[in-house]
């Protein structure tokens, strides 16, 4: 397929949880010239806070990155963001969070253009019987 991404959105929302902590998370758009959109999560930024992200800062750079590549290529598209955000070998670093997000929003568009679960996508439910 020769579809492109062009456009990324990043939409901060809080959870509250029963202790009355609000976690902070990021919901990332991915639209494509087809008409075809993908979504992600980016969980709980504020957790610490040393790790929240300037959203508008995020969403321009994960623009650069994203827009006009082709959903499909997923490969370089992730040795791209491990570039920009590496690995910090720690349980709370950011890039994971955003990483992660970004990932899921792929998953989800080809998930969707191809017609499948993204079960289905990533090899199969295991099923049980």
């Amino acid at each position: 397929m020769t579809m492109k991404i062009t456009d990324v959105k990043l939409t901060a929302i809080g959870i509250p949880r029963l202790t009355g902590f609000v976690n902070k998370h990021v919901i990332i758009q991915l639209f494509t010239d087809e008409g075809a959109e993908g979504i992600g999560e980016m969980s709980d930024f504020s957790h610490l806070p040393k790790y929240s992200v300037d959203i508008f800062d995020l969403e321009n750079t994960l623009k650069q990155i994203l827009v006009g590549k082709n959903p499909f290529d997923l490969a370089p598209i992730n040795t791209e963001l491990n570039g920009n955000f590496p690995e910090a070998m720690y349980y709370y670093e950011k890039g994971s969070f955003i990483r992660n997000g970004v990932d899921t929003a792929l998953y989800d568009l080809c998930a969707k253009l191809t017609g499948v679960s993204v079960s289905d996508l990533l090899g199969g439910r295991n099923v049980k019987k």
